[in-house]
């Protein structure tokens, strides 16, 4: 599904006054994309998150939904986002309710009006997605742990098998364990077919990783649009905007305006490693870097053995 926003604003009431949380917005979401929107707190990140999945109608502009408008001129919601949207507010744990693990995640299948024996499959499907076993469904989701809370949630909303997934910070507050899961969950969902995520974060290490795509928020507006490597070689106006980039690619924006010729599209830690080495293997001279011995210190040769 193909998410188009075109002039859109957004303003909040507060004491009687508007303040005005989007603005401008102009935005086009491919099919099976995998975007991430990024800003500093207040930015408007979550708003925008609440009004592509039609949770909060604009106050200006229009969102479209496959080139269908999303609200009519009265107001209306033309569209419904059962099983089009799937969204995970900041710690969708506590959006849980029921007295069982499986009649939370069944709530959502059963409203689409999906026959008992689907929803079960789905039940069972979406558990196992996020590395549940089938055997927790009589449990209570308030006796488990907050990395398993947060599964749940997400496997209630796997379980719509929505065309969009939208997920705001989604990692927050979880362990290692937690976060590598999560993010497993994210790489799994958008690996099917025309499967689209939206990821809403300002974990710079972790949205480097994920996304083909960043939007970059502030005061409301888009000030940036890229590819990973794209956006985070504006490490100074990134800044200026409350952000820094990962610290793998500050790293290579030093190393860069020291004189290396690095290439930025490298985020992982094994990617970094093998272009730094890739460089140092090649290189002659490092005039600007304190290599320790001298402006000639690094030369091709045999590598040391500790590689």
């Amino acid at each position: 599904m193909e998410v188009l926003l075109k002039g859109v604003n957004f303003n909040y009431q507060l004491g009687g006054q508007e303040l005005a949380a989007l603005k401008d917005i102009d935005l086009v979401i491919h099919p099976g994309e995998l975007l991430a929107i990024t800003g500093e707190g207040g930015s408007g990140k979550s708003t925008l998150a609440q009004v592509i999945a039609g949770l909060l109608k604009p106050t200006g502009g229009q969102v479209y939904w496959d080139g269908q408008p999303l609200w009519s001129p009265k107001g209306k919601r033309l569209i419904t986002w059962q099983g089009k949207v799937g969204l995970a507010l900041q710690q969708p744990e506590d959006q849980l309710f029921a007295e069982t693990v499986g009649e939370d995640v069944a709530f959502g299948p059963r409203n689409l009006g999906l026959p008992p024996e689907e929803v079960e499959k789905r039940v069972k499907e979406a558990l196992k997605k996020v590395g549940l076993s089938e055997e927790i469904c009589g449990c209570s989701p308030f006796i488990l742990s907050g990395g398993q809370k947060r599964r749940v949630a997400l496997a209630g909303i796997l379980a719509l098998d929505p065309d969009i997934l939208i997920l705001d910070e989604p990692t927050a507050g979880l362990d290692p364990g937690g976060r590598r899961q999560v993010i497993h969950i994210i790489r799994e969902f958008h690996g099917r077919r025309g499967k689209t995520v939206i990821l809403i974060s300002h974990n710079m290490a972790e949205v480097s990783v994920l996304a083909q795509r960043i939007i970059v928020l502030h005061r409301g507006r888009i000030v940036l649009s890229g590819t990973p490597a794209d956006v985070f070689v504006r490490g100074g106006q990134l800044e200026e905007w409350g952000l820094l980039p990962p610290p793998l690619t500050r790293v290579l924006l030093e190393l860069n305006r020291k004189g290396a010729d690095l290439n930025l599209a490298a985020f992982t830690l094994k990617e970094v490693e093998e272009e730094l080495w890739s460089w140092l293997s090649g290189r002659k001279r490092c005039p600007h870097l304190a290599c320790g011995g001298g402006e000639n210190s690094f030369r091709a040769g045999p590598l040391p053995a500790w590689r």
